[in-house]
């Protein structure tokens, strides 16, 4: 069971919760005790997973990940355990390999999970910008004087190389058409977004 959390640790879950199975493997209640929580901390566990993503470089070429939920390792066992490990292995393998992890890339504090820091990720999610101007815009001049101000991360920047995936839409969050109850309204956003620098 080495390989799998089986303490309670407690960290922000994003509103997931966290649960627990009759053999006392924790996992986050908002997914499934088919996904159990990985335990970096531990060394074996840590070097399987590095084993298993460089296989993937090596025989596929594959150019970058997407570590998913990057935010839950992050938060538990800190950069030493998984975003550092995994980035020296794999940027060993291939140089210009792009690490983009699921977790807040921007605003004071994100700094903390960038290599400009001496972390794990090249790049994160601009969550703030998703949830703090686009999913609730407004259409009003208020709404593009917030999107113009995320769109900038209000002068904030964690670093030189430290990149952000903006995005309209993703598979946790209900289609922007849907909120919009217009496809046409999606345009101005997705123009802005397109075309904004950065």
């Amino acid at each position: 069971w080495n390989y799998y959390q089986t303490e309670f640790i407690s960290h922000n879950t994003n509103g997931l919760g966290q649960c627990v199975t009759p053999e006392g493997i924790y996992y986050y209640c908002g997914f499934s005790d088919a996904l159990l929580n990985y335990d970096w901390r531990d060394l074996d566990a840590r070097n399987y997973m590095i084993e298993v993503y460089e296989h993937w470089v090596n025989k596929f070429g594959i150019d970058g990940y997407r570590l998913d939920a990057y935010w839950g390792p992050h938060r538990k066992y800190g950069e030493q355990n998984m975003g550092i490990p995994v980035r020296e292995s794999l940027k060993d393998i291939k140089p210009d390999i792009l690490l983009l992890g699921e977790d807040d890339g921007t605003g004071v504090g994100t700094e903390v999970i960038y290599a400009d820091r001496g972390a794990g990720l090249d790049a994160a999610y601009d969550s703030k910008l998703y949830f703090q101007a686009i999913r609730d815009f407004s259409f009003s001049t208020a709404g593009v004087n917030n999107l113009h101000s995320k769109l900038h991360n209000n002068g904030f920047y964690p670093g030189e190389n430290s990149y952000f995936l903006r995005f309209m839409e993703n598979q946790d969050e209900d289609r922007l058409t849907y909120i919009y109850d217009s496809f046409v309204k999606t345009m101005p956003i997705a123009t802005t977004i397109f075309t904004a620098p950065g």
